[in-house]
């Protein structure tokens, strides 16, 4: 990707084109083709563009199609639809027995452990991890590294042996990615997982530091799947990368991205003035007090007894809101005013 991602775009949409006068050697190229425009519109948080590339790939294709189906199930993973997720693994797995791969085996393997991680599941994460061969090699256009993966792990264990493991791989990876120069993409994501490192040893302003050089890396490309991916600890870095006033209009977008991604994982802040400037039309006081009530579940009715309004004016509120916010729906809009800080996470 080497940091240019507007001409990989090109480039894969010039090589999909040239391929339609080529049909013999057609479905292998195009689903490489497609693989990364599905890995740049995913970055660009397009998930829908995302997705409609990964479905490109043939499963008698390996590669490009077992890449591609992963990055399906983490975006089902990634916007509270584990079911769905579970559905494609499956049928991942039952397609992957008859080839006896020990590559792919070894990225399913891997990528199991970085969703039961995802879950919280983290000592059953790092026994998996066990059975999995770690090179410290970052490729930019497969979703399951191993290395990266077993670095998030061993960081959300949480202990001290876990964290020289996970500190001494961080090392080895980026002096691979610098040793390559071109490779951005595996740079950024090696210096997010440093600060999040940093971030649990204590060393905060550290920590910052490092996450602004992944930032100011990942502004040109315009990047922002690969900071949500890392959930609520890198929500909260970022958020306090944002008081600094770092690049405010590109931790906006990040943060508001969160909102996408399972509920549980949106991180909040306390209700600060900052927070409300960040909507182009901040929250009136009622609407606040309507949106804490929201998020208490209470219906229109409770609601309106609570402050002493009518039904009709409750939902008025909760109209206003959804506009000012970008939402559709009570719970979207509960998620999204915690990932923007405007309410505590309970």
């Amino acid at each position: 990707m080497a940091g240019r991602p507007h001409q990989v775009i090109q480039t894969a949409k010039d090589t999909i084109q040239l391929l339609n006068n080529h049909p013999t050697r057609k479905a292998y190229a195009a689903a490489i083709a497609h693989r990364w425009l599905g890995t740049i519109y995913y970055q660009w948080n397009q998930l829908a563009t995302a997705h409609h590339h990964f479905q490109q790939a043939d499963p008698s294709n390996s590669s490009p199609y077992y890449n591609s189906q992963l990055f399906i199930a983490w975006s089902y993973e990634m916007t509270g639809q584990p079911e769905k997720a579970d559905q494609v693994m499956k049928q991942l797995h039952q397609w992957a027995l008859p080839l006896n791969s020990d590559t792919i085996h070894n990225s399913l393997t891997s990528f199991q452990a970085r969703r039961l991680c995802w879950q919280g599941k983290v000592e059953l994460a790092l026994a998996m991890m066990r059975e999995v061969k770690v090179i410290p090699y970052v490729d930019n256009f497969l979703m399951e590294i191993p290395a990266l993966t077993h670095a998030k792990i061993l960081i959300a264990h949480n202990q001290a042996a876990s964290w020289q493991e996970a500190q001494t791989l961080l090392n080895n990876l980026w002096t691979s990615a610098a040793e390559k120069g071109q490779n951005i993409p595996g740079q950024i994501e090696i210096l997010a997982l440093k600060a999040l490192f940093l971030q649990q040893q204590g060393q905060t302003n550290t920590a910052l530091a490092t996450l602004e050089q992944a930032i100011q890396r990942a502004k040109p490309m315009g990047f922002i799947r690969t900071f949500v991916d890392l959930g609520s600890p890198m929500a909260s870095l970022l958020y306090q990368l944002l008081e600094r006033n770092i690049e405010p209009d590109y931790l906006s977008q990040i943060l508001a991205a969160f909102a996408q991604t399972d509920p549980d994982t949106a991180t909040a802040r306390p209700i600060q003035e900052a927070t409300q400037t960040q909507l182009i039309e901040p929250l009136t006081q009622r609407e606040l007090d309507v949106l804490c009530l929201l998020a208490e579940e209470l219906p229109n009715k409770k609601i309106a007894q609570q402050l002493s309004i009518s039904t009709l004016t409750v939902k008025r509120h909760t109209i206003n809101i959804y506009k000012k916010l970008s939402v559709s729906n009570r719970r979207s809009a509960v998620s999204m005013a915690r990932t923007l800080g405007i309410l505590l996470t309970p």
